[in-house]
């Protein structure tokens, strides 16, 4: 028996007859997260509680956090929309959406097969802190720019370009050398022809 206290109710955590713990530690052994009984180490059984307050609570920061990401990628061309509604612009503000909603994408999952594939947790956190970053500098960049004439071009140039079109060539680079190397590799193999190599008498 792990809990000797005879006045406490004790609850059986195991099949083992010894298993029976308190309150008190069966709260603890859920803090510590213990996964074997600690008397004959057979795996524990366990029920799931969903906290659905804390699920829609994250749920709802997570949209949120993404709501101001695309408003703050999108505010140069849709201000450029709101000065003047040309078709220029539309067109600016059209390049835009390809780029923040589907490029941005493309970039994502190439970075995450190529070089992220065992540690995902830490692209993820990298993911967040790159988008944090560029919010920030996105909205730097538009309250510099937006006194400027050729505000799209320029805006287009320091944000759109080093966000999401350099990562993409930059992986699709990438992409081509490791073919060729694979291709290279393949042919080297398929081609080699073996012999005996001499030895000296």
């Amino acid at each position: 028996m792990l809990c000797k206290d005879e006045e406490q109710q004790l609850y059986s955590i195991c099949s083992c007859l010894d298993s029976n713990v308190c309150v008190d530690c069966y709260n603890l052994c859920n803090e510590n997260k213990m996964k074997t009984c600690p008397i004959c180490r057979s795996n524990l059984n366990f029920t799931y509680v969903k906290n659905y307050k804390k699920i829609f609570f994250g749920i709802f920061l997570n949209w949120l956090f993404f709501i101001f990401y695309y408003v703050t990628q999108l505010a140069c061309p849709i201000y450029s929309i709101f000065l003047d509604y040309t078709k220029n612009n539309l067109y600016f503000l059209f390049l835009s959406l390809l780029h923040v909603l589907f490029i941005q994408n493309i970039n994502i999952e190439l970075f995450k097969t190529k070089f992220y594939e065992n540690y995902l947790n830490d692209f993820y956190k990298t993911l967040i802190l790159y988008r944090v970053i560029l919010m920030i500098y996105s909205l730097i960049m538009f309250a510099i720019l937006s006194n400027f004439n050729d505000m799209n071009y320029y805006y287009y140039l320091t944000v759109i370009t080093p966000a999401y079109l350099f990562p993409f060539a930059v992986v699709n680079i990438y992409i081509y050398f490791d073919q060729i190397k694979y291709l290279y590799i393949n042919l080297k193999n398929k081609y080699n022809v073996q012999y005996i190599r001499f030895t000296k008498p």
